[in-house]
């Protein structure tokens, strides 16, 4: 059993070309123009070296190295408790971690646009976005927040937790990335035609996107506000001002702009009507709600 990413010692797949080969023979004679297998937790060290350069990977390799970084990071953060190793030496890891992300996605940029099909392409960059925001975000938290009963197991005491928690990272760093990485993925399949045909994991992302841009505004969200009579456009203006270009960039954005989520819930909510997955369908209440509570901070 693996404890940590660590523990886990195999090879990344084989180069693309052998698995096209027809026949065992075939496969065997194209075996011998191959290069050495890259090990996966080498790799994984690589990314996390800022002073290597991370080798050329095909794309199944990439994806398997970025949810490796990702496991490095959740593993990080189960050690930052009062009871873990000392706080400078887990900064020093995060950072490592934070560039080995920017590294990924430096060559996913570079060496995928001409491997992929633009759909595949963009699925991948919605994966790197959504692995910052599990980094970022505890989900759990997020979803119980928000009223998913399924998320507080009936106790109404880790519904308050949650919301307690919940407003504290509102006014974080984490916060702050999070939902960078949550306007990224809204700007890119929300545009997009018949977005409710989609994949599961991008309709289910589209939705978790929106509950961080939600939360994040909440801190900054009017007691009461003028009724929105054009839902597209006041989602397209809440896009457009928090389109920033660096996640730190966003905390310059005017307060007005942050908590102005109604359009893009509403917006959201009218596209996941269409959709066919129901564990989807069941994020609908939650958006119902939130179109017409007042937030977090009146609880």
């Amino acid at each position: 059993m693996c404890q940590t990413v660590f523990d886990l010692r195999l090879q990344l797949p084989c180069e693309e070309f052998l698995w096209h080969a027809s026949t065992p023979s075939e496969w065997i004679e194209r075996l011998g123009g191959a290069q050495e297998g890259q090990g996966f937790l080498e790799t994984i060290r690589i990314f996390l070296d800022v002073r290597r350069e991370p080798p050329a990977l095909i794309p199944l390799s990439m994806m398997l190295i970025l949810h490796g970084l990702v496991t490095v990071g959740l593993d990080l953060q189960r050690r930052a408790s009062p009871m873990a190793v000392d706080a400078s030496d887990l900064a020093v890891k995060q950072e490592s971690l934070e560039r080995g992300l920017e590294s990924w996605r430096s060559q996913f940029d570079e060496l995928m646009p001409q491997v992929l099909v633009q759909s595949w392409y963009q699925k991948g960059v919605l994966m790197y976005h959504m692995s910052n925001i599990a980094l970022h975000t505890n989900r759990t938290n997020l979803l119980a927040a928000t009223g998913d009963r399924r998320f507080f197991r009936r106790n109404s005491n880790d519904f308050y937790m949650a919301k307690q928690e919940l407003r504290q990272w509102m006014s974080s760093p984490s916060a702050q990335l999070a939902t960078w990485h949550s306007v990224q993925i809204l700007l890119s399949y929300l545009g997009t035609s018949q977005v409710y045909n989609q994949d599961l994991y991008v309709s289910w992302s589209t939705y978790i996107a929106t509950l961080v841009c939600w939360a994040y505004g909440q801190s900054e969200a009017a007691e009461s506000e003028d009724p929105v009579w054009d839902l597209e456009q006041d989602m397209r203006l809440y896009l457009q001002q928090m389109s920033t270009e660096t996640w730190e960039n966003l905390g310059h954005v005017r307060r007005q702009y942050k908590g102005r989520t109604a359009g893009l819930i509403a917006v959201v909510r009218d596209t996941m009507k269409l959709t066919r997955w129901g564990s989807v369908q069941e994020g609908l209440e939650i958006l119902n709600r939130l179109g017409v509570q007042r937030g977090i901070k009146s609880v």
